[in-house]
């Protein structure tokens, strides 16, 4: 794959479009065809910057990989509402650093048909400049594909 082209218009769908949700957009834009949810009106400025389209959660719960950014305080609704709609084959992500309360919550409520990641923020965005590594990421994976997502998410970058 050219680095400089998105993954065969892989979607990725940024729930929460703070800090964390600008930053991951400005450094995966090259790979995916983002989307994200934020329900603050402060968002839409960025996003224009950036070149990210802004939708409601239940279009960005339909994108191939979901990057959830949402506090722990919304974080059960949010993954409530996600797991309504998220096809076959998503790979959920969680970017907070709390992991077991977050990590629970993703057992519980997402569907069985979705790979799941709680993860650090830091291990999404190790994107090398040219060529990407699979590195010992910190992450907190509880289902038995947790590592075949991680993989697949990759591969996709890869292609």
């Amino acid at each position: 794959m050219n680095n400089n082209s998105k993954s065969q218009n892989t979607s990725l769908g940024i729930v929460r479009f703070d800090a964390f949700g600008q930053l991951a957009a400005l450094h995966l834009a090259q790979y995916f065809e983002i989307m994200a949810y934020d329900p603050s009106l402060d968002a839409a400025k960025v996003a224009k910057q950036l070149e990210v389209r802004l939708s409601s959660l239940h279009s960005v719960s339909q994108a191939d990989v979901i990057l959830i950014a949402a506090p722990v305080s919304s974080f059960e609704q949010v993954v409530s509402e996600i797991a309504v709609v998220c096809k076959p084959g998503t790979l959920v992500i969680d970017v907070g650093s709390v992991k077991v309360v977050p990590s629970e919550i993703m057992r519980r409520r997402l569907p069985d048909h979705v790979d799941i990641v709680a993860s650090h923020p830091c291990s999404v965005l190790r994107v090398p400049r040219q060529v990407l590594r699979v590195e010992k990421l910190p992450s907190a994976p509880f289902r038995e594909d947790d590592i075949q997502g991680w993989l697949r998410f990759y591969a996709r970058l890869w292609d």
